[in-house]
């Protein structure tokens, strides 16, 4: 208890250091951790990670009403002492959106390392390369503000990784075909029809 502090709207640890030496981390270095921010309906809340999973993880800051917002995540940012250690960060899609001071939502160019036009429909199965995003620069190509870390600093999950490509995968299937079927056949109890529909209107 006498590491973190309890605000009206957030607990967080108020000494890093100490915490990590009560917890028998006594050379700490930046590098071996990474930082992991979530949230859901009900919580925002800050993990940190031990690259080789030596240690346990550690809770940082946890709040039930700040939500995924540009200005509250750079709140909380400030709160757990974020610039002065610096991790990797290792975030979903969405957090690494309001991280790069990206605009949420359907925007026409939403990805963070090129300038992919989600608009372009007609080429998204035909265009492969499209041109690299140089800079985050604000009130451009649907920045809307300066970013809140670098983004040699962030990482994304390897299991939004798996998804993505998983996602990809089944919307190419041709969804008469066999392959199709059969991923359909591990979710017994319900028709071709109305699984195909399922994933149809999941993968839009």
């Amino acid at each position: 208890m006498p590491y973190f502090t309890q605000e009206n709207e957030i607990a967080y640890c108020n000494n890093i250091e100490g915490l990590l030496k009560k917890l028998g981390v006594f050379e700490n270095n930046p590098n071996d951790w990474q930082l992991f921010i979530d949230s859901c309906k009900r919580s925002l809340y800050c993990v940190l990670l031990h690259n080789d999973n030596a240690f346990g993880s550690i809770p940082l800051g946890h709040s039930t009403t700040l939500k995924e917002k540009l200005s509250e995540i750079k709140f909380v940012l400030e709160k757990i002492s974020y610039y002065k250690h610096n991790w990797i960060i290792s975030v979903d899609l969405k957090t690494l959106g309001f991280l790069l001071g990206l605009q949420c939502g359907y925007t026409k160019f939403p990805c963070f390392l090129c300038l992919w036009n989600s608009r372009a429909r007609a080429q998204h199965r035909i265009k492969q390369g499209w041109p690299v995003r140089e800079e985050l620069v604000p009130c451009e190509k649907n920045v809307q503000a300066h970013p809140l870390v670098e983004r040699s600093k962030i990482i994304l999950l390897p299991f939004q990784i798996k998804l993505g490509i998983l996602k990809q995968f089944v919307k190419a299937l041709n969804k008469d075909g066999d392959c199709f079927k059969c991923i359909c056949a591990k979710f017994p109890g319900s028709s071709i029809e109305k699984l195909k529909l399922v994933f149809v209107m999941a993968l839009r």
